[in-house]
Formats: structure tokens, sequence, C-alpha cells
């Protein structure tokens, strides 16, 4: 990312927190979250908000828009087990509440166009489904352990291809075209929020922030 931004001296920070999911989050705190993780950053990085260009955030899906009948229990478990058709989990009761809460939130995100303070930084929300992993690696069920190392691979291997990273991400068969909006109401429907797709390739060919 900081090599495609570069020659728009444009610069790339990474802030790596998943609010929507967190069980004190909600539609009306939202927004003051983010506002206090980008300040958290700026403070960090000696910035102001009147530096940044743009906010871009990125999200998991997580089958947050599935149907309940797709969450199962399944025990003894530690950790949810994502698949095309199904989610498995210890507590299904848990699951449910935990969903709701985060399509509210995922809503909630989308209608932001600004944020910051002064709610004039532009903003938008892009998505990984299943997961981060599961478009990068094609694999929804990456151990914790791993995540890292495979990262850094993942990293290295477009090190110096940024046209290889941008074509990955916008041209593959889990690459969501089309609108900005349209991308979020296809991600939406049926279970196709446990499928591996991403709308981050509109950031880079249709500009859409």
């Amino acid at each position: 990312m900081q090599k495609y931004l570069k020659p728009r001296r444009e610069y790339f920070q990474v802030i790596g927190t998943d609010i929507t999911s967190d069980y004190d989050t909600n539609p009306s705190n939202i927004l003051t979250k983010i506002n206090r993780e980008i300040h958290c950053k700026l403070d960090e990085i000696k910035l102001f908000e009147s530096d940044l260009v743009s906010v871009v955030h990125l999200v998991d899906m997580d089958g947050a828009y599935v149907s309940d009948d797709c969450i199962r229990e399944m025990n003894p478990i530690d950790h949810w087990i994502y698949n095309q058709d199904v989610i498995f989990v210890s507590s299904k009761e848990e699951a449910v509440k935990r969903n709701k809460r985060k399509r509210e939130n995922l809503e909630a995100l989308q209608s932001l166009n600004c944020v910051g303070m002064g709610e004039e930084i532009p903003y938008r929300v892009f998505y990984f489904s299943c997961n981060l992993e599961h478009v990068l690696h094609n694999n929804a069920n990456v151990p914790s352990k791993i995540k890292r190392s495979m990262a850094d691979e993942f990293a290295d291997r477009y090190y110096c291809d940024v046209k290889g990273f941008v074509d990955f991400i916008s041209n593959s068969d889990f690459s969501v075209d089309g609108s900005w909006r349209g991308s979020w109401d296809f991600i939406k429907s049926g279970e196709k929020s446990l499928h591996r797709y991403t709308n981050f390739g509109l950031f880079f060919t249709e500009a859409v922030i």
C-alpha cells in the first residue's frame, strides 16, 4: 500500500483493530470509537487531522449477514469454524447476538461519508469475506498463531510488485466490481458473507473515496 500511495504523496498507516464485533460497540458510539482510534494513531506519528487525505477502513465480514439457520453448535470447540454454508460455534445464542451486533455496526459504517472530530475526513469502509485470510490465502480458518507469518509471506511476495497486488485484489474471481454501494448489497445476500469475496479492488480501480 505504501508503494502504491507514494506517487500520490499520500501515506498509509495501519491501525489494526476490529471494532464492529466489540460487545460495547453500537451504531450510536461507533463514530466516536473510530475517531478515538484515529487520534491514537495521529498522536503516535505526530500528525493532525488536517494532514489526513482519507480514512480507509477494512473489515472482515465473518458471515455476519447469514441467516440464523446457518449457525450451528459443535462441541467441544474453542473457536468459530467457517465454511461455505455454515458457521460452527460453541454457543448459537451468543453467535446470533454477535452477528446482529456486527450487522448493525456495519450498516452504520456504510452510512458514514466523513469521520474526525469535525467530520471532515473522507471515509470509506471495504470488506474481506469471509475474512482477510480467506481472500489472501483462500483459507477462512487460519490459526491465530500463524496469521502473522502468512501475512509477512504475502507482503514479501508483492513488496516489489505493486501492480501484481492491485491486479490480484481487483481482477480475481473473488473481486466484487460495480459500484461501491452495489458491492455491499451483493455481500449481504444469502450466504455470501461466508464466501470468498472482497470489494477492496474498488479502492484502486474506481477511486471510491
